[in-house]
Protein backbone atom coordinates (compact mmCIF):
# COMPACT_ATOMS: atom_id res chain seq x y z
CA UNK A 1 0.00 0.00 0.00
CA UNK A 2 1.13 3.69 -0.65
CA UNK A 3 2.27 6.22 1.98
CA UNK A 4 0.24 9.09 2.32
CA UNK A 5 2.72 11.35 3.14
CA UNK A 6 4.27 10.56 0.31
CA UNK A 7 1.58 11.31 -1.86
CA UNK A 8 0.99 14.34 -0.46
CA UNK A 9 4.52 15.25 -0.68
CA UNK A 10 4.36 14.13 -4.43
CA UNK A 11 1.13 16.48 -5.07
CA UNK A 12 2.59 19.20 -3.27
CA UNK A 13 6.22 18.95 -5.67
CA UNK A 14 4.21 19.34 -8.55
CA UNK A 15 4.67 22.61 -10.80
CA UNK A 16 1.66 25.12 -10.70
CA UNK A 17 0.83 24.52 -14.34
CA UNK A 18 0.53 20.99 -13.80
CA UNK A 19 -1.57 21.13 -10.47
CA UNK A 20 -3.63 23.94 -12.69
CA UNK A 21 -3.98 21.26 -15.36
CA UNK A 22 -4.73 18.40 -12.98
CA UNK A 23 -7.62 20.75 -11.47
CA UNK A 24 -8.78 22.69 -14.24
CA UNK A 25 -9.06 20.32 -17.13
CA UNK A 26 -11.98 17.95 -15.48
CA UNK A 27 -13.82 20.94 -13.72
CA UNK A 28 -13.51 22.59 -17.31
CA UNK A 29 -14.80 19.60 -19.22
CA UNK A 30 -17.44 19.07 -16.46
CA UNK A 31 -18.98 22.88 -16.66
CA UNK A 32 -18.56 22.69 -20.41
CA UNK A 33 -20.62 19.49 -20.59
CA UNK A 34 -23.02 20.43 -18.59
CA UNK A 35 -23.09 24.03 -20.64
CA UNK A 36 -24.39 21.72 -23.40
CA UNK A 37 -26.57 19.63 -22.13
CA UNK A 38 -28.54 22.78 -20.75
CA UNK A 39 -29.47 23.63 -24.15
CA UNK A 40 -26.48 26.12 -25.18
CA UNK A 41 -24.86 26.12 -28.42
CA UNK A 42 -21.51 24.18 -28.84
CA UNK A 43 -19.08 27.70 -28.87
CA UNK A 44 -20.89 28.87 -25.71
CA UNK A 45 -20.48 25.49 -23.81
CA UNK A 46 -16.87 25.91 -24.65
CA UNK A 47 -15.69 29.23 -23.56
CA UNK A 48 -17.46 28.81 -20.86
CA UNK A 49 -16.05 25.78 -20.10
CA UNK A 50 -12.35 27.31 -20.93
CA UNK A 51 -13.05 30.28 -18.48
CA UNK A 52 -14.71 28.51 -15.75
CA UNK A 53 -12.01 25.78 -15.48
CA UNK A 54 -9.29 28.49 -15.89
CA UNK A 55 -10.46 30.48 -12.90
CA UNK A 56 -10.75 27.26 -10.92
CA UNK A 57 -7.55 26.16 -11.61
CA UNK A 58 -5.92 29.16 -11.42
CA UNK A 59 -8.16 29.93 -7.52
CA UNK A 60 -6.99 26.08 -6.26
CA UNK A 61 -3.27 26.05 -7.52
CA UNK A 62 -2.17 29.48 -5.82
CA UNK A 63 -4.66 28.66 -2.65
CA UNK A 64 -3.07 25.20 -2.41
CA UNK A 65 0.54 25.99 -3.24
CA UNK A 66 0.52 28.85 -0.52
CA UNK A 67 -1.03 26.30 1.46
CA UNK A 68 1.32 23.52 1.22
CA UNK A 69 4.54 26.10 0.96
CA UNK A 70 3.59 27.60 4.45
CA UNK A 71 3.28 23.82 5.95
CA UNK A 72 6.58 22.59 4.97
CA UNK A 73 9.22 22.36 7.71
CA UNK A 74 12.65 24.87 7.05
CA UNK A 75 15.36 23.33 7.31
Amino acid sequence: MGDDAQMRTYLASLPRWALALISGLPFGTAMGIVTKIDGSSTVAAFVSGAVVGILFAATLTFSLKRRWRGGRPSD
